[in-house]
């Protein structure tokens, strides 16, 4: 389903991120710029190969990270008196935080690879003595990590950490103490349905 999504995600992502960067100022002309520009397709495949890579295990490591917190601090607070809907909300938001904190990285280096889009595009405009953009999406994965590297080490993959952090705190927090109320509801249905049938 991830994969089947991203193919409608990936441009539309990148045509936010070149604009929200100045590199275009209509969708038009980020549409072009994504599609019509040398090695387009090639960055196209790599953005979306780094999406499947991000998308799906974020989704499984959320859910393992919650369920972990869940055992972790479910007995410290029930012994608070709260409720299950509070403790969902309660570790849905921890989950949301330790998950955007892992998967950092992944995003640093998408957002990096979508703006690339922009550098190729351009490259006729550059010094030809300068060495040639490769339009390998995979060569150029590595090239943007070994940048980031050199330019700021490690902490260069974490830019912005605590700020998804705080961005999926409440998108998950809402998220699991819905998923446990639906699981609560429809756990009681089926025990209903199983009882009369």
């Amino acid at each position: 389903c991830n994969a089947i999504l991203s193919l409608y995600r990936v441009p539309s992502d990148m045509m936010i991120k070149l604009i929200q960067t100045d590199v275009c100022k209509t969708v038009p002309q980020a549409m072009q710029r994504i599609f019509c520009s040398r090695g387009a397709f090639e960055i196209l495949f790599a953005v979306w190969s780094i999406i499947l890579v991000k998308a799906i295990p974020y989704g499984a490591l959320k859910l393992g990270v919650y369920e972990a917190y869940e055992i972790l601090l479910g007995s410290a607070l029930a012994s608070w008196g709260l409720s299950k809907f509070a403790k969902s909300m309660i570790c849905g938001a921890c989950s949301g935080v330790t998950t955007g904190l892992i998967t950092t990285p992944v995003d640093v280096v998408m957002t990096r690879l979508m703006t690339q889009v922009h550098d190729i595009a351009n490259f006729e405009n550059k010094d030809p003595d300068a060495p040639p953009v490769p339009l390998n999406g995979y060569s150029l994965l590595k090239e943007i990590c070994t940048e980031i590297y050199e330019e700021k080490g490690i902490r260069g993959f974490f830019i912005g950490a605590l700020f998804r952090a705080s961005y999926y705190a409440p998108s998950s927090c809402s998220f699991f103490a819905v998923f446990e109320t639906l699981r609560v509801v429809f756990s009681a249905s089926i025990a209903e349905s199983m009882a009369a049938g």
